[in-house]
């Protein structure tokens, strides 16, 4: 085994590291306390200023986006496009409370439930539900497809289609590229994985559902 110590002079943010998780392209997130530290083949890099207070946990979501909670609030980090937000507990009425990190015991946990559609957090006030709640629509005729164009990002996000649907796509030429794609069981959006053989140009988006089907375009732009 190879075991090797890291510090603020390899890249750290604070020598201070709490809860961390791995991704599936093997990035690593740390709660580093000051803020969220990522590590991959280029070495470390970091995300702070998003929240005042300490970093203590990480969790990764089912659609890939890094969710971090802090002593103010749960916050999220979407590494395809490199954009951080979130909300102090204030703000959606979540009262809970952390030991100082200093103390011996603690009592604080960070976990995202797909089968329950859920965050968990735990603290010294005790255990929360924070259920992800979003618009069940019947309609086809407010669907949003981002980024687009795309620009230089490898997945490709399909929201507010009614939690029946099935997403084929197509290039301009007609050909099928991916089909029978379905909704995110927690968030409801489709993620298209865009694959490295797909170039430049217009694709359309099929979006079939009970409720009837709609035409959407993106581009592409490599």
């Amino acid at each position: 085994d190879y075991f090797r110590t890291y510090t603020e002079s390899d890249g750290l943010l604070s020598k201070y590291a709490f809860g961390c998780t791995v991704d599936k392209d093997n990035n690593l997130y740390v709660a580093n306390e000051i803020g969220l530290l990522i590590h991959n083949d280029t070495g470390f890099s970091g995300i702070t200023g998003f929240s005042v207070e300490e970093v203590l946990d990480v969790e990764l979501d089912s659609e890939g986006r890094v969710w971090i909670m802090t002593r103010d609030g749960i916050y999220y980090y979407d590494p395809e496009f490199n954009v951080t937000s979130g909300w102090r507990y204030s703000e959606i009425n979540v009262h809970i409370r952390f030991e100082e990190l200093d103390e011996i015991i603690q009592v604080q946990g960070f976990e995202f439930d797909p089968f329950r559609r859920c965050f968990w957090i735990g603290g010294e006030t005790g255990l929360l539900k924070l259920a992800v709640q979003i618009d069940t629509l019947s309609e086809l005729d407010s669907i949003l497809i981002y980024p687009n164009p795309v620009l230089g990002n490898n997945i490709v996000r399909i929201k507010n289609i009614p939690v029946d649907s099935r997403v084929d796509i197509y290039a301009i030429s007609g050909r099928l590229i991916a089909d029978n794609l379905l909704p995110d069981a927690v968030f409801g959006e489709v993620v298209w994985q865009i694959p490295e053989d797909i170039g430049s140009g217009m694709y359309f988006a099929l979006v079939k559902s009970d409720y009837g089907k709609r035409v959407c375009k993106f581009a592409i732009v490599k």
